[in-house]
């Protein structure tokens, strides 16, 4: 019973966070300026920064690989899940999902 509790509560944080970044993505393409998508570029460069430098072995270098290719995964996935909400939109403004795309 414990931990079937344990699983059903790291779901419900983990599923909690993605929602979090849908959200944050979604406002950050519907924003009139920048800002706010800029901040979301600038937030990747410090982990670019502290991995790039670095030499790695192959052995420690598959955890990293692998932990990123999971990362853009869950990004093309949230990507989509806000350019699905953006075309079911009703309004249809400057920021549609067509004037995002081209």
């Amino acid at each position: 019973a414990m931990r079937s509790a344990v699983a059903l509560a790291y779901c419900v944080v983990h599923s909690m966070m993605h929602l979090v970044r849908v959200f944050l993505l979604h406002v950050a393409l519907n924003t009139s300026s920048s800002a706010v998508f800029l901040i979301i570029v600038t937030n990747n460069f410090g982990e670019i920064k502290s991995t790039v430098f670095k030499k790695y072995s192959p052995e420690t270098l598959f955890p990293i690989i692998t932990s990123d290719i999971v990362e853009r995964f869950y990004l093309v996935f949230d990507i989509l899940v806000v350019l699905a909400r953006l075309a079911c939109s009703p309004r249809r403004g400057a920021n549609s999902w067509v004037d995002i795309l081209a």
